[in-house]
C-alpha cells in the first residue's frame, strides 16, 4: 500500500528541550516515555531532546517496527514560531521518502521484515524535564492510503 502523510505546524515558546512527534503511530497514551519515543510502531518526524541534545529542534524522519529503528538524521531543524510543512510518502514497504516544504529528502529503507500495524495520526509536543512549555500549532494535516 502507498501512504501519504502531510501536516503544517510550528513550535513556539521554546525549541530547546522539545520532544516533538508528527506522523503515524500505534495507539499509545504515552508516545514519549523516559525521554524517548517508546512506541514500537511509528513513522514520522521526531525531535527528541534525549538523543538530540546537541542540536535543539532537529527533526529526524524516524521509522520503528516492533522496536527496530531506522532514521534519517537532520530532515529539518525547527525554527521558532515558523510554520513548516512536514510529510512523507510510504512506497509500499520498500521505502519512506521524507518531504519538507514540498522538497523530497533521502529515503529511509524499512527493515526487510517490516509488517506495518494499525497506526493513527499522532502529534506530541512536550518538554523534557524542565521549566519551559513548547506549544505546537497544527494548521492542518491529512493522511491518504492508496490501494
Amino acid at each position: 500500500k502507498h501512504i501519504i502523510f502531510e501536516c503544517r505546524c510550528k513550535v513556539t515558546d521554546t525549541i530547546g528541550g522539545v520532544q516533538f512527534f508528527a506522523g503515524l503511530s500505534a495507539l499509545d497514551t504515552s508516545i514519549f516515555a523516559a525521554g524517548e519515543n517508546s512506541t514500537d510502531d511509528h513513522v514520522g518526524f521526531e525531535a527528541n531532546a534525549t538523543t538530540q541534545a546537541a542540536t535543539a529542534g532537529r527533526l529526524d524522519l524516524v521509522h520503528e517496527d516492533g522496536g527496530t529503528r531506522t532514521s534519517q538524521s537532520t530532515a529539518h531543524t525547527l525554527v521558532e514560531d515558523t510554520y513548516v510543512i512536514l510529510g512523507f510518502f510510504i512506497d509500499g514497504i520498500s521505502r519512506i521518502v521524507p518531504l519538507v516544504n514540498g522538497v523530497a529528502g533521502t529515503a529511509v529503507t524499512p527493515s526487510a521484515t517490516w509488517t506495518p500495524t494499525e497506526m493513527a495520526a499522532s502529534f506530541v509536543c512536550q518538554e523534557e524535564g524542565g521549566s519551559v512549555d513548547p506549544i505546537v500549532s497544527l494548521d492542518w494535516y491529512y493522511c491518504i492510503q492508496i490501494r
